[in-house]
């Protein structure tokens, strides 16, 4: 399999395909953080798109395992009117095929519905002229039997007197039954629900969503970062103790078959995840301390509020004299 090409742009190695930020995720648990502006939101940083930057300790390790390749990053070059012409008019062709998409799916869930309603009106009709009285029915039985209208005839029956005789009552959807002696009427037998007479119902609706449906369409269409093939790049980190301390915790934990992620906004070094970080919740807040440093008290509560603050257990993690990568996790037990 190819190498994933990482480009070097002001010092951070950078993932502009969203195939290759893929396979780095699900095939090497390497996450990195999205810096990227969604078009759909971008008056937000929450959630953020492409491209993926790496951490340092993410790159040594890919490089180490040879998976990717360190290349240096290249302008693209400026395209020529009909390039510009020929991609805007692929890309309007595929936002029309998404919103006829969009559209036809909206007529069919338009269209299962009237069916069920129908359907439902339908059955309810039947089961009225089932439960009419005969012609000779008082007004009492006529609101009797449309109070017993079993789960849609609902209550509040109340009677009219007048001519043919009517009971009503209310059902809970909110509308007004009848039975008249004799059974339901042939004109309400023939309109199953009562609506205002439109063209069409359910392309009025496709229309009055057309702008809706063209905007989710343009900024779905993905747009692929290409880079032009630049020249090799050396990758030095790490060149200090602390820098080699902070990539042979990271390395150890990753190998344990943890995701390890930056853990800035936690107050540590990293956060290690048994699993997808889009599925599960960290599990600990690595603090990377050195062998030969001594812990005080004050800071061993510190890391233990941090850990109750934040929902994780603190793991202090360092490398002992024989080169040996120790951890330590904490659990805060202070009374309450």
């Amino acid at each position: 399999m190819s190498k994933i090409p990482v480009h070097v742009v002001a010092g951070a190695a950078t993932v502009f395909s969203t195939a290759d930020a893929k396979r780095l995720r699900v095939q090497h648990r390497i996450c990195g953080t999205t810096i990227g502006c969604l078009p759909i939101q971008p008056l937000q940083n929450v959630a953020l798109g492409m491209p993926l930057v790496l951490m340092p300790e993410e790159v040594t390790l890919l490089l180490g395992l040879d998976v990717i390749e360190l290349l240096e990053y290249q302008e693209p070059r400026k395209l020529e009117p009909e390039e510009v012409a020929a991609i805007t008019e692929k890309r309007e062709q595929l936002i029309q095929t998404q919103v006829d998409a969009m559209c036809e799916q909206h007529r069919q869930k338009l269209t299962v519905f009237r069916q069920e309603r129908d359907a439902a009106k339908k059955d309810k009709r039947a089961r009225l002229r089932a439960l009419a009285p005969g012609p000779d029915a008082s007004t009492e039985q006529l609101a009797a039997a449309v109070a017993g209208d079993g789960v849609e005839g609902g209550s509040g029956a109340n009677t009219d007197t007048g001519g043919e005789g009517e009971a009503r009552a209310q059902s809970a959807q909110g509308e007004t039954v009848s039975v008249r002696r004799g059974g339901v009427s042939e004109e309400e037998d023939e309109q199953p629900h009562k609506l205002k007479r439109v063209e069409d119902p359910v392309e009025s609706s496709i229309a009055g969503r057309l702008d809706e449906f063209r905007s989710l369409a343009s900024v779905s269409i993905a747009q692929e970062g290409t880079c032009l093939p630049g020249r090799p790049v050396a990758w030095l980190y790490p060149t200090t103790e602390a820098e080699l301390l902070r990539f042979r915790v990271y390395e150890h934990l990753w190998h344990q078959g943890y995701f390890v992620t930056t853990a800035t906004k936690f107050g540590g070094d990293f956060l290690v995840y048994p699993g997808d970080p889009h599925r599960f919740h960290s599990h600990y807040v690595a603090v990377i301390v050195p062998w030969s440093h001594m812990l005080s008290p004050l800071q061993l509560i510190t890391l233990g509020r941090l850990g109750t603050v934040v929902k994780k257990s603190p793991l202090l993690c360092s490398v002992d004299e024989t080169g040996h990568v120790r951890t330590l996790s904490l659990e805060w037990t202070g009374a309450n």
